[in-house]
Parts: C-alpha cells; structure tokens; sequence
C-alpha cells in the first residue's frame, strides 16, 4: 500500500532521474517512503520494526510492479554493499540502490495562513466534481488548476476552462486562521483524488495553506504541492439571477439521449441542439454525411419553449457528476449559459455552468 500511494508521482515524466526514484527512510520504529515531481510531494509511513536506521532510494516503477507479485506476510528490508535485499518467506531479492544526497528535500508547510479539516471521501467526491472543468489556458495559468475557498464554515472548489464551469461547496469540520483561497494544480488534485481512492481507513484530511503551498495530511500519508499564481475571476455573476425555463429530467435517460445524437455531430463540434417543448425536452442534431437523430425525453417544465446548442461532451461531463436520479436544467437565453444542478438536496452542493456554442 506505501509504495502504492507514493510511487506514482515518480511515474511522470521528469528531466531529472533522481525525481524516478523512492526515498526509503529506516527511522526509529516507521518507515518513511518519499517521492516527488518537484511540483508536488508525497510520503507515507509504514510502522515495522527498525534494527538499523538508514536510507537510500529505489526506483519506483521496479517496485511499483514487484511487489504486488510478491507473497503476502511479513517483507523484510536490509540495505547492503548491493543495494536493498527484500526477503519474503519464499522469495529473497536485490535491487541496485543510489544515494540519497541529491534526493530534493520536500518543503514542509511553515507560517500557515489557516488550517481546515473535512471528511477526506467528502474532498475527494468535492474535488472529482470540479476538477474534470479545468483547463490549460496558457494566458490564464488560473484555470489550470482548482479553486479552494474556505469562508464562514464553508468550503467550495471551483474549475473552469473558461467554457464550463464547476462548484461544489460542502461545511467543514474544523476551520481555523484566516479566510482561506488558493488553486491546486489540477496534476496534484489528480493525485490526490488517486490516494483517497485507495481506500485508507483514515475518515478525515487535515489541509494547510501558506503562501505558496498546501499541506494535505490523511492519516499517515501527507501530500505537499506548490500552489497556482493568480488571480481567479469572479464568476458568481454568471449564475441565472432569474428561474428562466426549468426542466426537471431523469439523468440517466438524458444521458443516454445525448450520447445517441452525438453519434450525428458534426466532426469536431459534438454539438448537440436542445429545445425545450411542453411535453419534454428534444435533444437533435444532424451531419450532412452520417444523417440525424432525435430523441424527446420527458421531464417536467417550468417556463415557455426555449433551445441551446452545447457542446455533447461538457455537458455529459456535468451530468455524470450529478450523481443523482434528477437532473435540473435552467435555460434562459440562447446565448446565456445553461445551469445544471442536482434536482435533490445533497451535503455536497454541486453548480455547473455551459456556454452555448456560437450560432
């Protein structure tokens, strides 16, 4: 499980072959596994019995794939003039080790301008509903990464490409220090919502922020990233401040809706028109070389007829993070964007915004 939850960040692509290796760190009773991208940072601590204190590294993608093959019990590590020998009761291995001189030092979180604490499958679900909305403006560094805002007792994550835009807000557990907001890279955000899928045992993650980094700290793991420069713009304005049309749809049956018509998309648009009608809503499109394709689903309307033509795949993307039976769309203008939302209440609030594509 150690190696599981740190070996992966020395998997990325680097310019430096040291950053491809996993510092093991022989030390009282714990061992400590550590490895970095010099973005980001990650260690964890595995309790064994220590008979000699010492340290070298190991390269990570060797040990990612050893040992889930080997037997499971009890492993036992000894660093010799070979390398590292790893003994298991049946088998007995030796890899070639390098020093840990040039290992860089992950910088620990000084000077915190405030520390939150949430239930840690809360920020991974928060963090999975957001972060699929990044995108990488090279003008817009901001909007490569995801909002954190922590206020009042709340916490909210925000990501955007400047196309589609995702919220999710939620209370906290703990909240102390300052009114908190910073962007993560959306590459230590994957990483992240990764380890919290490993399924730890540990119910909470304690985050901390200064300047510059954030600290993240599940249990015996504790993950340390650089944070986004940048100003993020205020984007509450873009939410409907009027109810416009509103439909209440199934969302598994509109899904399937808008797959079926994207097979009829024009090459490189996915593009997909929606018109709202009395009975439902009419998802359509049409290419001149494959044919056309509608599909009318049910769903309960508020409001006169109105249409939108959006983009298929953003807005299956907000659809599939409603995780709900019903999905509630706003529509005001053609050209305003369309507001997707759970139709039920949920301790996890979640907004969705799409731009129409220009007609």
């Amino acid at each position: 499980m150690g190696i599981s939850i740190v070996g992966h960040i020395a998997l990325k692509g680097t310019s430096l072959p040291i950053l491809s290796n996993v510092l093991l760190q022989a030390e009282k009773n714990s061992l400590k596994l550590s490895a970095t991208n010099l973005e980001a940072g990650v260690q964890h601590i595995v309790r064994g019995k220590i008979e000699t204190e010492g340290e070298c590294l190991v390269p990570a993608k060797l040990l990612l794939e050893l040992l889930p093959l080997l037997a499971g019990g009890p492993i036992t590590l000894e660093k010799n003039n070979e390398g590292i020998t790893i003994t298991t009761e049946t088998t007995t291995t030796t890899l070639r080790t390098n020093p840990s001189t040039d290992f860089p030092i992950i910088p620990s979180v000084e000077e915190q301008k405030g520390t939150f604490i949430l239930e840690a499958k809360t920020l991974q679900s928060m963090l999975q509903s957001s972060a699929f909305a990044a995108g990488r403006v090279e003008q817009r560094p901001q909007f490569s990464g995801v909002l954190v805002f922590v206020d009042k007792g709340k916490v909210l994550t925000t990501a955007t490409d400047g196309y589609r835009l995702a919220e999710t807000t939620t209370a906290v557990i703990k909240h102390e220090g300052q009114t908190l907001k910073f962007i993560i890279p959306i590459a230590t955000v994957n990483e992240v919502t990764r380890i919290l899928g490993l399924n730890l045992e540990d119910d909470e993650a304690n985050i901390s922020v200064n300047d510059n980094q954030v600290k993240i700290v599940i249990g015996q793991t504790e993950i340390t990233s650089r944070l986004v420069d940048g100003e993020y713009p205020d984007y509450q304005p873009l939410f409907p401040q009027e109810d416009g049309v509103v439909c209440i749809i199934k969302t598994n049956a509109l899904i399937r809706a808008i797959k079926a018509t994207t097979l009829f998309s024009r090459a490189g648009l996915s593009d997909v028109s929606m018109k709202v009608t009395r009975d439902g809503v009419d998802v359509f499109s049409e290419n001149g070389e494959v044919g056309s394709h509608r599909t009318t689903v049910p769903a309960k309307i508020l409001g006169d007829e109105t249409t939108a033509l959006l983009n298929a795949r953003y807005l299956l993307d907000g659809l599939a993070a409603l995780s709900c039976d019903n999905a509630k769309l706003q529509l005001t203008k053609p050209d305003r964007p369309v507001f997707v939302r759970p139709a039920e209440d949920s301790h996890i609030g979640f907004k969705y915004l799409i731009m129409p594509i220009r007609q």
